[in-house]
């Protein structure tokens, strides 16, 4: 990453914390889900308020940079013992393959490591930035409940149908999991429990993109918003897959 493409990447991502991504979006807005997995877009470019945002994206700098100081530590490693093993070959010519080899794993430390300065940068200038623009406030507070239940009440069943799918697909994987444990389990079986119980906190409290751009002003509800029994569905559903992952990294 240049210095030039470093700036790009800089006001992008303020660009992207100041005013979010698809926060109008009332659909699926399955086009953002799939930048975020590509690596378009950073995670958290969707979420409701500026905090959220910022917090996310330096939260996914840092491991960026633990990442790539990580590979500079193991190919710096790796380039020492290959140098060291054709120094003690010499005069053998296999010696050429050793000093290659460390030659190899020196460029990728190198590489790795003017990866994890520019992080370092994008994140320093990302910590200082400053809000501009205001966070969406609530335009229409609830004062008729039984009109407001009228009005969103399809939107409401759909989000219901979805968590039902989300309940069922993830209990029949856990069972699945319980009756007959597998060798090796995939990294994406550890978040079924938490997607168990948040279909479950959104079968009584579903949440309607179109009602929270209505009350507040973006499609994303805002965490503070959710309803008490969603939000303890959610912690439960995270210690849970904590739990599972550490139990099969012990068991295992």
């Amino acid at each position: 990453m240049k210095n030039g493409d470093t700036q790009q990447h800089i006001a992008t991502l303020e660009q992207i914390i100041q005013f979010g991504v698809g926060q109008d979006r009332t659909d699926g807005s399955l086009d953002i889900f799939i930048d975020k997995l590509s690596g378009k877009l950073p995670l958290g470019a969707d979420a409701p308020t500026f905090e959220s945002r910022k917090r996310i994206i330096c939260l996914g700098l840092r491991s960026k940079i633990a990442q790539f100081s990580t590979i500079t530590f193991l190919c710096g490693f790796l380039t020492l013992i290959s140098a060291l093993m054709a120094w003690a070959l010499i005069p053998d010519l296999t010696l050429f393959s050793y000093a290659l080899i460390s030659l190899m794993y020196a460029w990728g430390c190198i590489t790795a490591y003017r990866q994890s300065k520019n992080y370092y940068q994008i994140l320093n200038a990302i910590k200082i930035l400053q809000q501009t623009q205001p966070d969406p406030a609530v335009f229409h507070p609830v004062i008729d409940q039984y009109a407001l239940d009228a009005q969103f009440f399809k939107s409401r069943q759909q989000t219901r149908i979805i968590a039902c799918v989300i309940v069922l697909i993830s209990s029949g994987c856990l069972f699945s999991i319980y009756q007959n444990p597998p060798k090796a389990l995939f990294q994406i079986s550890f978040i079924l429990p938490f997607m168990l119980m948040l279909g479950i906190g959104l079968l009584f409290h579903p949440i309607s993109r179109k009602e929270s751009l209505y009350l507040y002003g973006t499609a994303q509800l805002p965490w503070k918003h959710f309803p008490v029994f969603l939000k303890l569905c959610c912690i439960l559903g995270g210690i849970l897959s904590m739990t599972m992952m550490i139990s099969y990294e012990f068991l295992s």
